[in-house]
């Protein structure tokens, strides 16, 4: 079958979100993903509009980004309010996108640049308790390596479950943990991937192939080939450039033909 090419809806473009999903549609994509964190409800909308413009316009929905903020606050040795708060949060998200049929969910284990408190089996506990409810909603939870790769290891490597995978962010790993080879690691259990491109030092979100990025693309690619998803769905997570947003889409979707070709 051919590969279906994917991209983020939520691009950070002040442009109303119907116009963003319209512009994806005409742009040649075949399927989308949603940003359901909180912090964008501003720009996003709620959940089921998001949900209704897909479906407005033909796009079947992939997956969706959970809330991330404070996440780094659920490896918090104690029992505190934030590692609690967080943890349900995630544990209520999973709930409500089984409730809108949406089959992956993508979470940051950490978030932002704050380090996080060592592994522990307090954190471990919370991410089972996670992983249950992705079990019990029948909703696959895809964590992103994002700037610390221990936390990613340490929750993958001690639990095992057909609902708990990786979503791999090539940009991430290229300007963060360069030498991490998260593929070679997690690729059999990989639910998703956010492909984008950078200049090694910031995120910042160019379309692959990008002319200032330096991701080693037929590495990616090489590494890619071996997962099953990948023989299914190329997914571009491209943020906001100089450029327009229908020069970024268009960029975007030659990058995703490209890589689907590699």
């Amino acid at each position: 079958m051919m590969k279906k090419l994917g991209i983020y809806a939520g691009i950070n473009y002040p442009i109303p979100i119907e116009e963003r999903i319209a512009a994806i549609k005409s742009a040649g994509f075949d399927v989308i993903c949603l940003d359901f964190e909180k912090d964008m409800e501003n720009t996003e909308t709620s959940w089921e509009n998001q949900v209704n413009l897909a479906n407005k316009y033909s796009l079947p929905i992939l997956e969706a980004h959970l809330t991330g903020s404070n996440m780094t606050s659920i490896w918090d040795e104690n029992d505190s309010e934030e590692a609690k708060f967080v943890t349900q949060r995630l544990i209520n998200e999973l709930k409500d996108l089984s409730k809108l049929s949406i089959p992956t969910g993508i979470a940051h284990i950490t978030w932002g640049y704050k380090v996080p408190k060592p592994p522990s089996d307090k954190a471990l506990n919370r991410f089972m308790r996670i992983t249950e409810a992705a079990e019990k909603y029948k909703v696959k939870l895809a964590l992103e390596n994002s700037v610390f790769e221990e936390q990613v290891r340490f929750v993958l490597g001690n639990i095992k479950s057909d609902y708990l995978g990786f979503c791999y962010d090539s940009g991430h790993e290229n300007a963060f943990t360069p030498n991490a080879n998260y593929l070679d690691s997690f690729g059999a259990r990989l639910f998703s991937m956010h492909l984008h491109d950078n200049n090694g030092i910031k995120d910042n979100h160019y379309p692959p192939f990008h002319k200032d990025g330096t991701v080693n693309w037929e590495k990616v690619a090489e590494k890619l080939k071996k997962t099953e998803l990948f023989s299914k769905y190329v997914v571009i997570e491209a943020g906001k450039q100089e450029e327009s947003f229908e020069k970024l889409l268009e960029e975007s979707y030659k990058a995703a033909v490209k890589l689907a070709n590699m």
